[in-house]
């Protein structure tokens, strides 16, 4: 009774240890850690709305604060009505220059999980046929020890498509 006992023992040790030394030896780009424009693929007709999201997927330490950029083709689309804040209090954003828009801002709470940092308004002003692409830089992200993060982006696409001809009745 006692060997079965003391293996039973073993085996829930040799678990446990190969359970922490598979945690610890897990790579850190397998922690979320990234930001992303919601949706990645967007349309609209010439003179259209469209909103994209700046998201964060947020790491193991949660997110303090963020510095980021997006960038775009202002000869297909430009911002409209951007707004401080723009989203929730936290973010204020601005227009650093033609093609450009810049985003900061920081969580009191530390914002965990996945979360909307900015609401980014634009207009089609390009021609059907013609698109953008939606870049986006973390110039800083940081946790809520203030430890920068260093997160993947995952930037998007807005595609200016032709005015659907409505069908005769």
């Amino acid at each position: 009774m006692i060997y079965l006992r003391q293996g039973a023992f073993a085996l829930a040790a040799t678990a446990t240890l190969l359970l922490v030394g598979w945690l610890t030896l897990t790579p850190a780009d397998a922690v979320p850690n990234g930001l992303s424009i919601d949706p990645n693929n967007a349309s609209s007709p010439p003179g259209g709305s469209i909103t994209l999201s700046v998201r964060v997927e947020a790491p193991v330490g949660g997110v303090g604060g963020w510095d980021l950029r997006v960038t775009y083709d202002p000869a297909v689309v430009e911002p409209s009505n951007i707004a401080s804040p723009c989203s929730a209090g936290l973010s204020f954003c601005n227009v650093i220059s033609a093609g450009t828009i810049g985003i900061a801002g920081f969580s009191p709470g530390c914002l965990t999980g996945n979360q909307t940092l900015a609401q980014i308004p634009f207009t089609a002003i390009g021609s059907a046929g013609e698109s953008s692409a939606i870049g986006l830089q973390s110039i800083s992200l940081t946790d809520c020890s203030e430890e920068e993060t260093n997160p993947s982006t995952t930037g998007g696409a807005v595609s200016i498509v032709a005015t659907p001809t409505p069908t005769p009745t």
